[in-house]
């Protein structure tokens, strides 16, 4: 999956650095920490998307294994790259058998027709 190709990247690269697990962990403590703060400042919460989050999560578990500020962003930047490329991926690996085949005849019997696609996340299905 898109998180284990991103932890063997992050571990092949920057040897130290925590597991996708801790990652995930880290993700939602700086959500809810942005929450609690935003609430205590009195100001509206600013919507962080998943992308943001990952990267930003990405960052801070590097700097906490001792790299510096700039290796980091490089890192959260390049392991990013990484999962959205094996998430994308993704979408060949768990097609239903034939679903190819159904779709190529549909569109061969109504040459005019249009498909469409639903994602729960952040997969680019132009490249699924």
């Amino acid at each position: 999956t898109a998180n284990r190709a991103m932890e063997a990247w992050l571990n092949s690269n920057y040897p130290g650095t925590p597991n996708a697990t801790a990652i995930q962990g880290i993700m939602k403590a700086e959500r809810e920490r942005a929450r609690l703060l935003c609430h205590d400042l009195g100001i509206e919460e600013k919507p962080m998307s998943y992308t943001e989050m990952r990267i930003n999560a990405l960052r801070l578990a590097t700097e906490a294994a001792g790299y510096s500020h700039a290796e980091a962003e490089e890192a959260a930047n390049r392991a990013f790259g990484v999962w959205l490329q094996e998430r994308n991926a993704a979408g060949e690996k768990f097609l239903f058998p034939g679903a190819i085949t159904a779709l190529e005849e549909v569109k061969s019997m109504f040459p005019g027709v249009l498909f469409g696609a639903i994602t729960n996340g952040r997969a680019n299905v132009t490249e699924m």
